[in-house]
């Protein structure tokens, strides 16, 4: 195909047929340009995926107390075949990684500096970058197509006479996809749409899509290792792999940069349960490992709900009131209206003049009817669990939100004493 306008080089039949010059042709439910991208592929994917889900939701929504895990078990049958069919051909292509770069001086740097400082050893590492200039540093927003090129980015850091600094590095890749996920992830939850990305997929114990994506094409490209010879198939995968294109290329810089690069010498000598199994957990593993840092300021969610083992909470089992249910969430992930968590200015309440977090607002607060709806859960509490009131705050939080008590009892007045305190709080209806 070509990677420029379609150009019309004369007539073509088959079989007394004339066949056309288009610019995008659907083969097997993908759609290939000449261009050679697939831009308009994952946009059909995402349009026929958000069909579904309006279906779905239209079909949740009759049933008033929705179950997660039926809910996530539908989603995962039904919509994520439809969004990520053919991922293993598509998927590295949509591969665009953003990386920011400071640079702590205040002298002025100018575009044409700035790009002969982007340079590697074949040329320019970068599609286009913009720059942000203060009165402190110059910070440089740099878009790459080639993961060796950002770590060749983190590799020279810090390193010349105008050193930088790599501050953070997001990645475009199936941006699209993993929105839809968290999308259909918070209604579940009953949560809005400006709730946490991360905290969502941690109250579920869910994992972006991306490393469903990923882990097919590892699958996809240990398939093409062990082709039988004179294969038609075999053939075009050993002109790939010694042209060294984007595929191989990607493949190969992912399973030296995850520590996978055993696979690249041994792939036909090892089994695909075993080449999806350690991939699928080590992906898995550096995403939760990365959800401690980015839920850092989240220290409700910390500390009710350990990350490892990771997987989902469990008092979304245990409430069955969807009203209860999205309340307890709405502390959980501090996706509610206390004011200590409303990234203003002034978090402080306006009764004990203190921050108001989800641990002062529970048992200290004494605004209003709070105190009293407090001095009836104590005395309710005491008589089932005695040794609840020796607890610490964080400690009586902890056991709250993860309902954390030895009898039923026990777990219905605390539903029934958050409920109270929230719906007197911001003055809502039972």
């Amino acid at each position: 195909m070509s990677k420029g306008t379609v150009r019309n080089s004369g007539v073509l039949t088959f079989r007394g047929d004339c066949i056309d010059y288009v610019t995008c042709y659907k083969y097997l439910g993908v759609q290939l340009s000449s261009n050679g991208k697939f831009t308009q592929m994952i946009s059909d994917r995402c349009i026929k995926a958000q069909k579904a889900i309006f279906q779905l939701r239209s079909a949740l929504s009759t049933t008033y107390n929705v179950s997660r895990k039926l809910a996530l078990s539908i989603f995962d049958k039904q919509i994520i075949p439809v969004l990520t069919y053919g991922c293993a051909i598509w998927g590295q292509t949509c591969n665009i990684d953003t990386v920011a770069v400071t640079f702590n001086t205040p002298q002025t740097l100018s575009k044409k500096e700035l790009s002969n400082l982007f340079q590697g050893v074949t040329g320019k590492i970068y599609i286009d970058f913009d720059v942000i200039r203060t009165s402190n540093n110059v910070r440089a927003t740099i878009r790459i197509n080639n993961p060796e090129h950002k770590a060749w980015l983190i590799m020279k850091q810090n390193v010349g006479p105008t050193p930088f600094t790599v501050t953070e590095c997001s990645s475009r890749s199936w941006k699209k996809f993993e929105q839809i996920h968290t999308s259909f992830c918070k209604y579940v939850l009953g949560v809005s749409k400006y709730a946490s990305n991360s905290a969502t997929l941690c109250e579920l114990g869910r994992v972006p899509i991306g490393i469903r994506i990923t882990l097919a094409q590892i699958l996809y490209w240990h398939r093409l290792e062990q082709l039988e010879d004179n294969s038609i198939l075999q053939s075009a995968y050993i002109e790939t792999r010694e042209n060294d294109y984007d595929f191989i290329r990607g493949v190969r810089y992912f399973l030296k940069f995850n520590g996978l690069g055993d696979f690249l010498n041994g792939a036909k000598f090892q089994s695909p349960k075993y080449i999806k199994t350690r991939t699928n957990m080590r992906l898995s593993d550096q995403f939760i490992q990365s959800l401690e840092s980015r839920l850092s300021h989240f220290e409700n969610l910390l500390l009710c709900k350990p990350l490892f083992p990771y997987k989902h909470s469990e008092y979304l089992d245990n409430i069955r009131n969807v009203k209860i249910r999205n309340i307890f969430t709405r502390l959980r992930v501090d996706n509610n209206k206390l004011k200590a968590y409303c990234h203003k200015e002034d978090t402080l309440c306006s009764q004990c003049k203190v921050p108001e977090t989800a641990s002062h607002f529970l048992f200290s607060c004494s605004s209003g009817q709070l105190p009293t709806i407090r001095r009836k859960f104590d005395q309710n509490v005491e008589n089932i669990t005695p040794i609840f009131s020796s607890k610490s705050a964080n400690e009586k939080l902890s056991i709250i939100l993860n309902l954390d008590f030895s009898s039923q009892e026990a777990i219905k007045i605390a539903c029934s004493f958050v409920k109270d305190m929230y719906n007197h709080r911001f003055k809502r209806n039972p």
